[in-house]
């Protein structure tokens, strides 16, 4: 009889190295087709540790993974991964990957990634990357990013960076660096890089490579155009489109003028990247029975000739003419004005210089279609400061 010897140590090493290099499990647990679960450990798969194929619970249902369907009443919790398709009543819960297309209308969470599309009727969150489509109707989350399309009825959330979109009602937010677009009605934040286009009351970006359209637009670095009332960044190198336009290495500040339309205005003008923006309120008079009345314009241009210290500009404007008493009389009617301009600042100094501008004004009898309109000559000049 030949006597059994144990394996020496070396070639147990080995065929360690060898399981683990190939993918082959040491300990498995058992495998069901089907898993039956009312309240686990209730049913015909009481092992945590089983894997199966299909999974049918009724309150409670607990697997080491699903491979093709898992239908839940209520709650399920998956210490593995989950492929195919899954649909829970309130909460499901996956320790591993989600690959395939996961359903619930309460909280659906993955602790790995995803790969396909998550969908959660109160939130859905994952702590590891996004690669398909993400919705919940309150939060959608992702801590390491998202390559496809983050959706919610309320807010976006994503710790890592993003490609393609994120969508929401409310606000979407990214940590770091984006590529594609982020529409909301309120927020837009990327705390990276933006190349593609935001749409929002307010959009902020680190650096802004693309499209800024909001009501607010806040970059530290843009490259590209931005449209909004207000624009702020550190330093431009683009297109900024707004009634007040700001920069680092522009100039801003109050000026006072007059010209031939209106006799006394007092307004706030900005310069960015050689871009021109001037918002105005005036008063003047109208008629030959002098009616006085008050006036808003906004003029928007380019600089064509000098620096910060000195310039040539053309711009265009619009300007609102509002009379006193508003009425049926032609010269109490309001009044559209279209100008445009040939403007010159001069600073005497590091705080006040000398503005002036000529041009053409043509100006409506009203905001009737077809109503008469006058050509006439323009001039104005004023003071600035900063």
């Amino acid at each position: 009889m030949i006597a059994s010897r144990p394996l020496p140590l070396r070639s147990l090493t080995v065929l360690a190295i060898v399981l683990v290099a190939t993918g082959t499990p040491v300990l498995a647990g058992p495998h069901h087709a089907v898993s039956l679960q009312v309240l686990h450990p209730f049913g015909t798969s009481p092992d945590p540790t089983t894997s199966t194929d299909v999974r049918l619970s009724l309150l409670w249902g607990r697997s080491q993974s699903v491979g093709l369907f898992d239908l839940g009443l209520v709650a399920t919790q998956t210490d593995g991964d989950v492929r195919g398709v899954q649909w829970v009543g309130a909460y499901a819960g996956i320790d591993g990957d989600l690959r395939g297309v996961g359903i619930t209308s309460g909280l659906h969470r993955v602790s790995g990634d995803v790969g396909g599309a998550q969908f959660g009727g109160v939130a859905s969150w994952t702590w590891g990357r996004v690669g398909g489509l993400q919705y919940g109707t309150l939060l959608s989350y992702a801590e390491d990013g998202v390559s496809g399309a983050q959706l919610s009825g309320l807010i976006n959330i994503c710790d890592g960076p993003g490609r393609w979109a994120q969508l929401s009602t409310v606000a979407n937010v990214i940590a770091s660096e984006f590529t594609g677009l982020q529409a909301s009605t309120l927020f837009n934040s990327s705390g990276g890089t933006m190349q593609g286009a935001q749409f929002g009351l307010l959009n902020f970006a680190r650096r802004a490579d693309g499209v800024q359209i909001g009501l607010v637009n806040v970059a530290e670095r843009a490259r590209g155009v931005q449209i909004g009332l207000i624009n702020a960044t550190r330093e431009m190198h683009g297109l900024p489109l707004g009634l007040v336009n700001a920069s680092d290495d522009g100039v801003r500040g109050p000026v006072l003028y007059a010209t031939s339309v209106s006799l006394v205005n007092v307004g706030y003008r900005s310069e960015v990247n050689g871009w021109y923006s001037t918002i105005a309120a005036g008063w003047y008079e109208v008629g030959a029975d002098q009616t006085s009345a008050g006036s808003v314009a906004w003029h928007f241009g380019r600089r064509i000739w000098g620096d910060r210290h000195r310039s040539l500009a053309i711009d265009v404007g619009a300007v609102h003419l509002i009379p006193e008493n508003a009425g049926e009389r032609p010269d109490e009617r309001l009044h559209p004005s279209v100008q445009i301009r040939l403007t010159g600042d001069l600073w005497l100094n590091g705080h006040w210089g000398l503005h002036g501008a000529v041009g053409l004004a043509a100006t409506a009898g009203s905001y009737d279609d077809g109503a008469d309109s006058e050509d006439e000559l323009l001039l104005a000049a004023g003071v600035m400061w900063r």
